[in-house]
């Protein structure tokens, strides 16, 4: 699992809000398993321990009293972005129905880049350059959307029917909006189809980056960027 970001104490005391708000869904995998099984659960609450946790799935028939004391390797999912985090199982409520898990509030807390990447639209004209791959062709388009996958660019319609073909492999020259962060990636066109509104075609771009390359680490910062710009914009409510 690829980490990309570690909140900050703000942003944690937010998640852990959110996730008892939301009564987010847990996945719970205790490190004494050797195997990949996992507890699922809700959580319900908060008291002086810790989070409290409904077990919904136990996908192994071991009594959950053994648990007492053991570190649990922890996910969740909230408005499509994953975090992980570490915590220990403090107590066990298996007299009542649904059986209950007493977990540690996690003192840090991950975001990780395992989930379904979020697009966030660009607000104000942002201008994007598609270099041609088998050319000197550069390309002008209007940024529409972009997330950590890849990005979608409006472009004249004759210059995309002329330069851009499925499958082309591509760079792409673009700033970050809100950050002045500017970037050229490798990409490859995925998509297009007509504007609904204007003249013009969208055009989608899917991130490419070879492991050993500069063009990772490029990548790798340009997804840490869009997840820390995803939180700010979600804890301001914009």
């Amino acid at each position: 699992m690829l980490t990309i970001l570690d909140l900050n104490p703000r942003q944690l005391s937010r998640v852990v809000e959110q996730l008892l708000r939301a009564k987010a869904e847990l996945e719970l995998s205790p490190r004494t398993w050797q195997d990949e099984q996992a507890l699922s659960g809700r959580v319900s609450g908060r008291d002086a321990s810790g989070l409290l946790v409904d077990v919904t799935d136990r996908s192994r028939d071991v009594p959950l009293i053994s648990l007492v004391g053991v570190c649990c390797d922890v996910r969740l999912q909230l408005d499509g972005c994953v975090y992980v985090f570490s915590s220990s199982v403090l107590d066990v409520i298996d007299t009542s129905a649904p059986q209950r898990l007493v977990i540690g509030v996690p003192q840090s807390m991950h975001l990780t880049n395992r989930r379904r990447y979020f697009r966030a639209a660009a607000t104000d004209p942002t201008p994007v350059s598609i270099h041609a791959g088998g050319s000197d062709e550069q390309i002008a388009g209007e940024l529409w959307d972009i997330g950590p996958a890849g990005l979608s660019a409006s472009v004249a319609t004759a210059d995309a029917d002329r330069f851009l073909l499925l499958g082309d492999s591509v760079r792409v020259q673009f700033v970050v909006p809100e950050t002045g962060a500017s970037f050229m990636l490798p990409a490859t066109i995925c998509n297009k189809k007509p504007h609904a509104e204007s003249n013009c075609m969208l055009v989608g771009l899917e991130f490419e980056a070879n492991s050993n390359s500069d063009s990772a680490v490029s990548l790798d910062r340009l997804r840490a960027l869009l997840c820390q710009v995803n939180l700010e914009i979600r804890e301001e409510g914009r």
